[in-house]
């Protein structure tokens, strides 16, 4: 092997070292060691609080981000935040608090929003959960896992970009009909997250 080579090879070498040293991992549970589906886990980079990248939980509270980050914040409604500080490898199990507001609430599990995964589309179920408690529909949206909300109300999902929202079967085309909305009288919320797949008929009410 020339000298040539084998600089380049030491060079993918160090490349692929340094981009596995750049995952971060863990475990997202609640207070009784339950893990935490759908949890939202942001990376973002300090002093602005840039985004870097995001992932949700999988169904057994985990997840993988691949970048390195300042910062990592998780999300969950009915939680309080946690923030990690400088996070690097596995941080492994993570718990999160039930939020000062839902302390009286001793069925907080059961009052988890139900979410159904599909492909292209992600049904958040809000009536009669902890979503349906919130201020307003802009409210409503922020704590919906999965999808963020910009200081401009710009809703987008994480990793993949703009998606198209369905609330109550409905399309919405502004958030200032959303901000309108009583959470209450909310019964689901579906987000296309590859607009060029056809959404089927809802069904016959």
């Amino acid at each position: 092997m020339t000298k040539k080579s084998l600089l380049t090879a030491l060079f993918v070498c160090m490349a692929v070292l340094c981009a596995k040293a750049q995952n971060i991992s863990g475990r997202v549970v609640d207070e009784t060691n339950a893990p935490i589906p759908y949890a939202t886990v942001v990376a973002m980079q300090l002093p602005d609080s840039t985004f870097l990248g995001g992932v949700t939980t999988d169904n057994d509270g985990r997840f993988t981000l691949e970048t390195a980050c300042d910062l990592l914040k998780i999300s969950f409604v009915g939680y309080e935040m946690r923030f990690v500080s400088q996070p690097k490898g596995n941080l492994g199990t993570l718990k999160m608090s039930v939020a000062s507001s839902q302390l009286k609430e001793v069925t907080i599990a059961a009052k988890r929003p139900e979410i159904t995964n599909l492909p292209d589309r992600t049904v958040v179920g809000v009536e009669s959960t902890l979503l349906s408690s919130s201020a307003d529909g802009i409210d409503m949206l922020k704590k919906t896992p999965g999808l963020l909300v910009d200081g401009q109300n710009n809703l987008s999902v994480i990793g993949q970009g703009s998606p198209i929202v369905y609330i109550n079967n409905r399309r919405v085309y502004s958030m200032d009909e959303v901000y309108n909305l009583n959470p209450q009288n909310i019964k689901s919320i579906e987000i296309i997250h590859n607009p060029s797949s056809p959404r089927p008929m809802p069904p016959p009410s």
